[in-house]
């Protein structure tokens, strides 16, 4: 995280973070797979990846074992179908994974890799479908205003085929170039209409800065700026939504207004987000004193408290409800793990490890109960715990 940080170590984590899903009031459900004929998901070799007694793995869409063919991966993310035909298509680079709004099913954003763009995927569950729902055209920097999506980094599903983007330079402290460097160009929010039709929602007219996060301004529509957006969440308002900034927690309107959140009486600032399902999120109130040991996180919209290790609040990627959330090995980047948020501690038999670099979740989402989905570079997978 950036600007306003719990640390130097969830600075690390922020890619972790930004791709937690939450994005509707239904998420798709643990058995998402409706009766006799339906797609059901397929098993990965346990030699590329194993589950414990208590949790149980699938594997959605995509290849059982990774595809290394130059040809094939090079349609990656370009092509739809079926789950599980030979020779069948691959994710391209996947930036966020969200749940569709009130229906099972999962949303991709990706880039492909035949001709580097972006394109927003759905997959039914249901029946393990893949088809593109909006392609963005190829970003035109010489243009006065951007027409087209430059560099997407989280989704939401707002229903009735609208979507939210974010759109926005993830800064990571590098002496990174932007070409988001002049008016109009900056970090802001897209809202992508049932037509295909793009409208900017919040942001854009404050430009990047070589080398720096972008600048950090509450407001409305164009007087709002965005400093590194990287997670998206829906709220439980129906026209409010979350959105993680730098490392900060913020607010967005359908009508374009931008407030930085705080909590209690002190006011004291959120920072981090873990999405859930049905409006549901964790934050943490801003540490108080250099670098704490300990944070406390603050369950959206209960209120409800836990007292948690930094380190473990800046690798939690999904929210599994009942005081539990879906936490990501620091030093071993393929396990995932159910996590106690009141004990504050992993919960014995439900860990999943894939030892397979391209079964490593690089995009999370929130299922009903203790699910969760998560994108590997060509594949979907589900990981339940009991």
């Amino acid at each position: 995280m950036r600007t306003t940080l719990l640390s130097p170590l969830i600075a690390s984590a922020v890619a972790l973070l930004c791709a937690c899903g939450g994005g509707s009031d239904e998420a798709p459900g643990p058995d998402a797979n409706p009766g006799p004929g339906s797609h059901q998901p397929g098993t990965p070799d346990a030699d590329l990846i194993t589950a414990q007694p208590r949790a149980r793995l699938a594997l959605l869409w995509g290849p059982l074992r990774p595809v290394s063919d130059a040809a094939r991966m090079q349609q990656a993310g370009c092509v739809d179908g079926p789950s599980g035909t030979e020779g069948g298509p691959l994710l391209g680079h996947t930036q966020a994974l969200a749940p569709a709004h009130a229906s099972a099913a999962l949303l991709t954003l990706e880039q492909g890799a035949c001709d580097r763009q972006w394109r927003l995927r759905r997959l039914d569950l249901g029946n393990g479908q893949m088809h593109t729902v909006y392609t963005a055209a190829r970003p035109d920097f010489s243009a006065a205003q951007p027409q087209s999506l430059l560099s997407p980094s989280a989704v939401l599903d707002l229903g009735q085929g609208r979507y939210l983007i974010a759109d926005s330079d993830i800064f990571t402290g590098g002496l990174g170039i932007t070409r988001r460097d002049k008016p109009g160009f900056g970090n802001g929010l897209w809202l992508l209409h049932a037509n295909g039709q793009l409208q900017q929602l919040a942001g854009f007219a404050t430009p990047n800065q070589p080398g720096a996060p972008g600048l950090f301004q509450d407001g409305q529509r164009p007087a709002a700026s965005f400093s590194s957006l990287t997670a998206l969440c829906a709220s439980h308002e129906p026209q409010r939504f979350y959105a993680l900034d730098a490392g900060v927690l913020r607010s967005i309107d359908l009508d374009g207004r931008v407030t930085t959140l705080r909590h209690g009486p002190e006011g004291r600032q959120l920072q981090g987000l873990v999405c859930g399902v049905a409006g549901q999120a964790l934050a943490a109130l801003r540490p108080e004193g250099d670098a704490p040991q300990q944070v406390t996180a603050v369950e959206l919209p209960s209120g409800q408290q836990y007292s948690l290790p930094r380190a473990d609040f800046a690798w939690l990627v999904s929210l599994a409800g009942n005081g539990r959330a879906w936490r990501r090995d620091p030093d071993q980047p393929g396990k995932l793990q159910l996590y106690d948020l009141q004990r504050a501690q992993p919960i014995e038999g439900t860990t999943v490890h894939a030892q397979h670099p391209q079964l490593q979740g690089l995009a999370f989402a929130a299922g009903d109960g203790q699910t969760l989905y998560y994108a590997g570079r060509q594949a979907l997978l589900r990981v339940q715990a009991d």
